[in-house]
């Protein structure tokens, strides 16, 4: 139960969340299968300071076995935090870094991003391919230096968590926020969910259909073996 202090009960005011200069991310069945099964899981539940719950199957499981009341499905997209993070932004003159997806395809996603909100000050962005660790290294450095107020990083679980944590080591000040694969779908529509599918909790089918190749072994391989562990106590939060 210890893990659980940090989880996200519900959408946290974003102006507590931002100027406290937190590190932000969201865990699903698959990052959290997939977190424990590197051994960074306490880790990233112990350096982070805010946690969502990404997956309404997740906060069904949760509230069942830690009797939660009230707990909310949050995550870093369109129908949930990233709208009040850039008006956020906005009304407060906040700098933001975007790094993630592939380098076709983020000048898109900044691109709809840009579209839906002009008056949001990007001062940067990145695809999330290093060739090697120096490169990793010195794209930290190189954002530090811009000093952004908030980055938003798409890399994956759980490279994106450990990029926030590097770049808080080098004394940056800023918020960060995981978004998975939220660069990535942004760059087909600003709002990737239709609201019927948002309303009805089903966007995993949702994304099963848009991506039929690589997510099935996720949704019927390794979503099993996390809620089997998850309820036999051998990931325990």
């Amino acid at each position: 139960m210890i893990m659980m202090r940090k989880i996200m009960i519900c959408a946290k005011d974003i102006e507590s969340l931002v100027r406290n200069n937190n590190l932000v991310t969201f865990v699903n069945p698959y990052s959290m299968y997939i977190l424990q099964e590197k051994k960074l899981l306490k880790r990233i539940f112990d350096e982070f300071d805010y946690i969502g719950i990404d997956g309404i199957g997740l906060v069904k499981a949760i509230q069942i076995k830690y009797k939660v009341k009230n707990l909310e499905r949050v995550s870093f997209d369109m129908t949930s935090l990233a709208p009040k993070v850039f008006k956020h932004a906005i009304n407060n003159n906040k700098s933001i870094y975007f790094i993630g997806t592939k380098e076709h395809i983020i000048p898109q996603t900044i691109k709809n991003i840009k579209k839906t909100y002009p008056e949001l000050n990007i001062i940067g962005y990145r695809h999330g391919y290093f060739k090697d660790r120096n490169e990793y290294n010195k794209v930290i450095s190189s954002i530090k230096r811009l000093n952004p107020d908030i980055v938003i990083a798409g890399l994956g679980t759980p490279l994106q968590e450990l990029f926030l944590l590097d770049l808080k080591k080098l004394s940056w000040q800023g918020t960060g926020f995981t978004c998975g694969g939220f660069l990535e779908q942004t760059a087909q529509s600003i709002n990737y969910y239709p609201k019927v599918i948002d309303k009805l909790h089903l966007r995993w089918l949702y994304r099963l259909y848009k991506e039929p190749r690589r997510l099935p072994k996720r949704y019927f391989y390794i979503y099993p073996k996390f809620f089997i562990k998850f309820f036999t106590d051998r990931i325990e939060l």
